[in-house]
């Protein structure tokens, strides 16, 4: 549950970041979080090319929560092709963004799991600004970074708290031009996410590097 949601974070992985990373920089100013209201889009989680998961993500109406702008982010995956043969598992995470803070305002993660008749429910919830899936993925939609920058977030996934360090890798051409975004999960984790380079930014592909072998994500669908 944990590497998918890292997946989803950087959704939210191999192509291994570059051999020598650009030099360290201090950031100097803080990225609002980006989220387009109404949009939705469709992630498959394969490992080793295999086909595990699907996960949608769909973003609500812009609001106001204390005079400040607000949508709310829900995201939910669940086990697909072989994997769903041997059991059944669901991910859940539902958070209110503060677009003008570019903090969580609350956010609850919950996941369901069916495996050889033994059912298991987690649930865990915060209103502390945590950073979570969600926020992380925002923020780097929304980051302009100068070439040596570095952004280095702490995120809750499952209970536990993750550091990611991230850090911008090269201009490419996907089915779009994109960014490629290169970084570290857990300090151990290599990974890439490619965002749209424009206006709107989209997350495109990741690819993380597991102990278990190679986690790709791709974008199978987006409305706006």
């Amino acid at each position: 549950m944990r590497c998918l949601g890292i997946v989803v974070l950087v959704g939210c992985a191999a192509v291994p970041p570059p051999a020598t990373p650009p030099p360290a920089a201090t950031a100097t100013s803080h990225a609002v979080l980006l989220a387009i209201p109404d949009e939705t889009m469709v992630f498959t989680v394969a490992l080793r090319g295999v086909t595990l998961a699907r996960v949608q993500t769909a973003v609500g109406h812009l609001g106001e929560v204390d005079a400040h702008r607000a949508v709310i982010v829900k995201s939910r995956g669940h086990t697909e092709g072989i994997l769903s043969i041997v059991g059944d598992l669901t991910w859940e995470l539902t958070t209110t963004l503060d677009l003008d803070a570019g903090a969580a305002l609350d956010a609850v993660e919950e996941s369901w799991a069916t495996f050889q008749g033994h059912h298991e429910h987690e649930r865990s919830a915060h209103h502390d600004g945590r950073a979570d899936l969600h926020t992380a993925i925002t923020l780097l939609r929304a980051w302009r970074p100068a070439t040596a920058e570095r952004r280095q977030v702490d995120v809750e996934i499952g209970g536990g708290r993750f550091g990611i360090e991230v850090w911008l890798g090269a201009r490419e051409k996907l089915r779009v031009p994109a960014l490629r975004f290169d970084g570290l999960a857990h300090d151990e984790f290599p990974f890439s996410i490619w965002i749209s380079d424009d206006a709107d930014r989209v997350p495109l592909r990741a690819r993380v590097q597991t102990k278990f072998g190679e986690i790709a994500v791709e974008l199978v669908g987006y409305d706006d």
